[in-house]
C-alpha cells in the first residue's frame, strides 16, 4: 500500500509540474493562477499547496530541474584530441537539452527577460553564470584551435545561444500559428553555427 501511495504522490507532483510548465510558458507566470494549474492537472488546489507550498516554489522547482539538466551535460572525454569537437559537443548537448525541454526552455527565456520573483532572478543568474563558465573553460583549453581572443568569448557565447533562443521562440510561434512548416532541428542549428560562427 505504501508503494502505491508514493507512486501516486510522485504522479500527482509530475502532473502538477507538467501542467504548470504548459500554462506558465503559454500564459506567463503572473497570468497563471494556482486554480488554473489545478484545473489543467485535474486536481484540487490543495494538492499544489501540499506539494509545493506556493506558486513561486512551483516555478523555482521547474527552473531547478532545468538547472540540474543543463549542469549535467557531459563534456567529451579528456582523451579526445579534437579540441574543437569538445566545444561542439557542449553546444550540441546544450541545444538538445533546450529543445527536449521545450516548454521549460520558453519559460527560462521569459524569466531571463523579466524574472517573476527575486528567487527566480537569483536562480536564473546562477544558471547563466554556470553555463557561461563551462563554455569559457572549454574555450580556454581550445584557444589555439579556435583562434578566439579571450575578449571574444562573450560575443561568441551570446551569438550562439542567442540564436538558439530565437529558434526556440520561432518554433513555438510556428506551433501556435499552426503552420505546417518544417521544424528547425538541432542539426540545422549546429550546421549554421559551424558555418557562420565557429
Amino acid at each position: 500500500m505504501k508503494d502505491q501511495e508514493v507512486n501516486e504522490r510522485r504522479d500527482t507532483k509530475e502532473t502538477i509540474l507538467k501542467s504548470a510548465v504548459k500554462l506558465f510558458s503559454r500564459n506567463g507566470y503572473e497570468q497563471t493562477s494556482i486554480r488554473d494549474i489545478a484545473n489543467e492537472a485535474n486536481i484540487n488546489c490543495s494538492m499544489i499547496n501540499y506539494h509545493f507550498e506556493s506558486k513561486e516554489n512551483l516555478l523555482v522547482t521547474i527552473l531547478q530541474d532545468l538547472y540540474v539538466s543543463i549542469a549535467s551535460i557531459d563534456e567529451l572525454s579528456e582523451n579526445n584530441t579534437e579540441e574543437k569537437s569538445q566545444l561542439e559537443h557542449y553546444i550540441r548537448s546544450s541545444v538538445q537539452e533546450l529543445f527536449r525541454l521545450d516548454g521549460i526552455s520558453l519559460l527560462f527565456i521569459s524569466e531571463q527577460v523579466h524574472a517573476s520573483t527575486p528567487k527566480t532572478r537569483q536562480l536564473i543568474t546562477q544558471m547563466e553564470q554556470a553555463h557561461f563558465y563551462r563554455f569559457c573553460k572549454i574555450m580556454d583549453t581550445q584557444r589555439t584551435q579556435l583562434k578566439v581572443k579571450n575578449s571574444d568569448r562573450d560575443l561568441l557565447y551570446h551569438s550562439i545561444f542567442g540564436l538558439v533562443k530565437q529558434m526556440i521562440i520561432k518554433g513555438r510561434r510556428r506551433e501556435r500559428s499552426q503552420k505546417h512548416t518544417e521544424k528547425c532541428t538541432v542539426d540545422d542549428i549546429m550546421d549554421y553555427i559551424n558555418k557562420n560562427i565557429l
